[in-house]
C-alpha cells in the first residue's frame, strides 16, 4: 500500500496498477485494516487527477461505509478527505475525527497546524493548498522537499491560473531520478537501513555524524510516509535494485 501511495504521489506510470494490486490484495485478506489503506489512497488519486473505474470507485464508497459502521472512524474520515477536495462529496461526515473535518469545515490553518504537530508534512501541506497565495506556496515547499511531484505540479498549475508571479521551480533532476524521490544521500543511508544498520553504525559507514544520520533518517520517513525504519527499508527492498541510484 505505502508503495502506491508514492506511486500515486510521483507520477509514476504504473500508479493505477499499484493501486489494482493492492486492491486485490486487500480484498483477498477481506480485512478492513487493509482496505482502509487502499482505498484512501484511491481517493488521493482522484484528487490528483487520476482516473479510476467506476467500479473501484463505487468501492472506495463502501469501504468508507464500512469503515463507519465498524467504528473505524479514522480510515474513513481519512477517505473522506480526499473524496471532499475532489469535490465528490459536499461535507466531511460529523463522526470523522476532527483532523479531518477541519478543511471541509474552512479551517484550513487548524487543520496545518494539527498535520505540523503531529510530524505529519504531507498532510500539512495538503491543508495548505486550501488557504492563500502565502500558504500554497508553503505548501509547494513542503510538496517539493518531500519529493511529492503531483501535488506540486497540480499546485503549480493553480497558482499559475491565478496569475502568481514568481512561482519556485521544482527540485533537481538528480531527486526526480530517483523512484522513491530521495537525494543521493538519503539513497545512502536507506540502502544501510536495509541492512538493518542503527544510526551510529550508519554514521561510521559513511563517515559523518549520528545527527546527520538521525537528520537523514527523519527526511526518509517524511518523504517515504513511513511509520518507522522497518516500513522504511521493506519499501526500498520492493524497488528493483537497478533503480537505486539518484
Amino acid at each position: 500500500m505505502i508503495l502506491a501511495k508514492l506511486k500515486v504521489r510521483y507520477g509514476e506510470p504504473d500508479a493505477v496498477e499499484a493501486i489494482a494490486d493492492s486492491f486485490e490484495r486487500a480484498e483477498k485478506a477481506a480485512e478492513l485494516q487493509r482496505l482502509g489503506p487502499i482505498a484512501a489512497v484511491a481517493a488521493e488519486y482522484l484528487w490528483l487527477g487520476g482516473d479510476l473505474d467506476d467500479g473501484v470507485i463505487k468501492r472506495v464508497f463502501e469501504i468508507r461505509d464500512d469503515a463507519y459502521a465498524s467504528g473505524a472512524i479514522w480510515g474513513a474520515g481519512e477517505i473522506e478527505r480526499w473524496l471532499w477536495l475532489d469535490g465528490r462529496i459536499d461535507t466531511v461526515n460529523p463522526d470523522a475525527p476532527e483532523q479531518f473535518r477541519l478543511l471541509a469545515e474552512g479551517k484550513w490553518r487548524e487543520s496545518a497546524d494539527w498535520w505540523g504537530e503531529k510530524g505529519v508534512p504531507y498532510s500539512r501541506a495538503v491543508a495548505l493548498t486550501m488557504g492563500d497565495v502565502e500558504a500554497k506556496l508553503e505548501a509547494l515547499s513542503v510538496f517539493d522537499n518531500l519529493g511529492a511531484t503531483v501535488p506540486a505540479a497540480r499546485l503549480r498549475s493553480q497558482l499559475a491560473s491565478e496569475g502568481v508571479k514568481g512561482v519556485p521551480r521544482g527540485p533537481q533532476p538528480s531527486t526526480k531520478a530517483h523512484p522513491l524521490g530521495l537525494t543521493a544521500r538519503q539513497t545512502d543511508v536507506l540502502e544501510l537501513l536495509k541492512e538493518d544498520l542503527t544510526n551510529a553504525e550508519i554514521a561510521d559507514r559513511l563517515f559523518i555524524s549520528i545527527r546527520t544520520v538521525d537528520h537523514h533518517v527523519s527526511a526518509i520517513l517524511a518523504r517515504l510516509g513511513a511509520e518507522n525504519r522497518s516500513d522504511a527499508a521493506e519499501l526500498a527492498r520492493s524497488v528493483p535494485s537497478g533503480a537505486q541510484g539518484a
